[in-house]
């Protein structure tokens, strides 16, 4: 019978694993914004405007936002930091 030896890495594994689930998240997000902003209708989330910069934004729908200064429509460009998530 064969034996079968490895060596386990523990670090690279939870590194690795950190790594898939940060992408499969952001992934998400990116496709499917609603899941997020369907919580926030009606109410401002730190979101740049494209148009004047103003830092705030109004969540208009599940998928679109809109600047309380200028009147500017978009689709929010989720930037993800993650920070000590995982510490």
């Amino acid at each position: 019978m064969a034996t079968l030896s490895f060596n386990f890495d523990p670090d690279r594994f939870m590194d690795e694993l950190k790594k898939d689930i940060q992408k499969s998240v952001e992934n998400d997000l990116r496709n499917h914004p609603e899941k997020v902003l369907g919580d926030y209708i009606g109410k401002e989330i730190s979101c740049e405007c494209p148009e004047c910069q103003n830092k705030e934004m109004t969540v208009i729908n599940n998928s679109c936002v809109r600047c309380p200064k200028c009147g500017c429509i978009d689709h929010p460009n989720f930037v993800f930091d993650w920070g000590n998530i995982f510490e």
